[in-house]
């Protein structure tokens, strides 16, 4: 009876001590990987919470968990999300297959949200994070639901009104506060009110932000803003009173098509060509011969002369700060290959293009190659001026110079080193972007915005010589997707330093998605953990097992 007693116990003891030992181990870990050329995740599966950092913009074709690793199963079922200050852009759609995020905390640093980043999520899905049917996230306004009618009274603190937010809202009337700076793309697009406010503190309306608003009458845009979107108020037919204050440096194409204002053609100079204020908009395909812009005239819009091909000779007076792309695409001047200097189209003491496409037999593209000087005296030089010249090996800007415009140099991918003279202030969108080979730029010492994508792709950059203090570089506004600049060698006048004293928020060059890997602090105290408790087992079970056989014994 003994015997079967104490091989029941020893029994039960080593089944106990077994199923301990088989037990799975599915402890709490922590897993890492990149999200961005400075950016990294991590994820903590004891707390289900996904954390971005570093310093820079989200990778735009950031996919976590493409490689349908463990760690990538396991960060998909994240419920918190924390952007951490440095954190500049969110790319669209980055967490639309969360379903699980139900809470989002991102820091102010961030400053561009594409759309969709957080659409399907849980804090999406949840009713009670739409105030009185709107969705934000932080400081940006990211979108109305199609209940939302009437008047609406933005949230002061509000930064960015999203992309599409309201685009076909019954909304009769909007307040904005002045706390907003951007009016992203189709925002208001086909809303009902009559009339809106913009603030002195919006410095970009996007591309058909309001178009086909067809009961607005008049706009006020102030001096705080300085880019105005393709088709921003396209096809407001109502829309017979504008304004433009002194601040914008860029106007898109077509951008009061259709409407009240430019269909009376009273409002067209010798019913031509039309201006609102200092700003030449657009031409009649009817305009022929030479023509003189008006004295005063700060920005030339994109395609404002396009195709107009009987129009031979263009006065640009000197007040002109700004030429849009395709401005003069297609007309007699560009058409005429004598007016090419060397494969360079100047008019007066603006460049207009490097590149022309020719037609033969079959259309062909002659671009700049080689190196190349401007010339002495230029000041603007056009939006697109210098795109994909992708033989050009140098150029020389003279310093004359004072605009350089969006994307002037986009794929100039055999440039290796650029000197931007004094008068420069404003590096504009996407302006060296795709310079594959650019390894150094000098800055003046009067540059104080780098817009968004100015360096994006510029992968070989890796020194910036910068003719100011490294306190005036600490003042310069850097927009989105600039992440090329945040770890080069900088030297400013009087010092040299580095950019890579943030190096503690960067991910090293070998460390990518492939590399991602678990990290073993949680795994391995959990399986100590473990391993101890089964010790404990046995070391009981043995005590039991001498116990009873001393009792035996006796």
């Amino acid at each position: 009876m003994k015997k079967r007693f104490l091989k029941t116990i020893v029994a039960v003891v080593v089944a106990v001590t077994i199923a301990v030992l088989c037990m799975p181990i599915s402890l709490a870990a922590n897993y890492t990987g990149t999200c961005g050329e400075n950016l990294k995740w991590s994820y903590d599966s004891s707390t289900g919470t996904l954390t971005i950092s570093g310093k820079g913009s989200m990778s735009n074709d950031w996919t976590m968990g493409s490689e349908a690793e463990e760690d990538d199963v396991r960060i998909f079922e994240a419920t918190s999300l924390v952007i951490e200050d440095g954190v500049t852009a969110i790319y669209e759609e980055a967490f639309e297959t969360y379903t699980n995020l139900a809470n989002i905390t991102i820091a102010d640093s961030v400053n561009f949200i594409g759309k969709d980043a957080f659409y399907n999520t849980a804090y999406y899905k949840n009713p009670n994070n739409w105030e009185n049917n709107v969705l934000y996230v932080g400081k940006f306004l990211i979108e109305a639901n199609s209940d939302l009618s009437g008047a609406y009274e933005i949230k002061d603190g509000t930064k960015v009104i999203g992309e599409y937010a309201f685009m076909g809202k019954k909304i009769t009337d909007i307040k904005i506060p002045d706390s907003v700076t951007e009016i992203s793309k189709a925002a208001f697009n086909s809303c009902d009110f009559t009339s809106v406010t913009i603030p002195n503190s919006v410095t970009e309306i996007g591309e058909a932000a309001f178009k086909g608003c067809k009961n607005l009458t008049s706009i006020n845009i102030p001096d705080s803003v300085t880019t105005i979107g393709d088709d921003a108020f396209a096809d407001c037919t109502s829309l017979s009173s504008i304004s433009i204050g002194n601040g914008v440096t860029r106007i898109g194409y077509k951008v009061f098509d259709d409407t009240a204002f430019s269909n009376d053609r009273s409002n067209w100079e010798n019913n031509n060509v039309l201006y609102v204020g200092n700003y030449l908009v657009d031409a009649f395909h009817s305009l022929s011969g030479s023509y003189a812009i008006k004295e005063g005239t700060r920005v030339i819009a994109n395609s404002a002369f396009y195709d107009i091909d009987d129009l031979t000779s263009v006065t640009i007076p000197d007040s002109v700060i700004s030429i849009g792309t395709n401005a003069f695409y297609g007309t007699g001047i560009y058409n005429d290959s004598s007016n090419w200097e060397n494969d360079v189209l100047y008019i007066g003491d603006c460049l207009i293009l490097a590149s022309r496409i020719v037609k033969t037999n079959t259309y062909t593209t002659i671009s700049l190659s080689g190196d190349y000087k401007i010339k002495d005296g230029t000041r603007v030089i056009a939006d697109y001026a210098f795109t994909h010249c992708e033989n050009l090996t140098s150029i020389t800007i003279p310093n004359s110079v004072k605009t350089i415009g969006e994307k002037a140099f986009w794929s100039c991918t055999s440039l290796t080193n650029i000197v931007l003279p004094n008068g420069i202030t404003t590096i504009e969108e996407g302006t060296f972007r795709g310079c594959k080979n650019l390894n150094s730029i000098t800055f003046g010492k009067n540059v104080t915005a780098i817009d968004n994508e100015a360096f994006y792709d510029c992968k070989s950059l890796s020194t910036v010589n910068y003719n100011g203090s490294d306190a005036d570089w600490n003042k310069i506004s850097i927009g989105a997707y600039n992440d090329a600049l945040l770890k080069v060698t900088k030297s400013s006048s009087g010092s040299a330093s580095s950019n890579n004293e943030n190096n503690e928020d960067s991910i090293a060059d070998s460390d990518s998605k492939s590399d991602r890997k678990k990290k073993s602090d949680g795994s391995d105290s959990g399986a100590v953990t473990i391993i101890v408790a089964a010790v404990a087992v046995i070391v009981v079970a043995a005590g039991v097992v001498l116990v009873v056989m001393k009792k035996k014994k006796a």
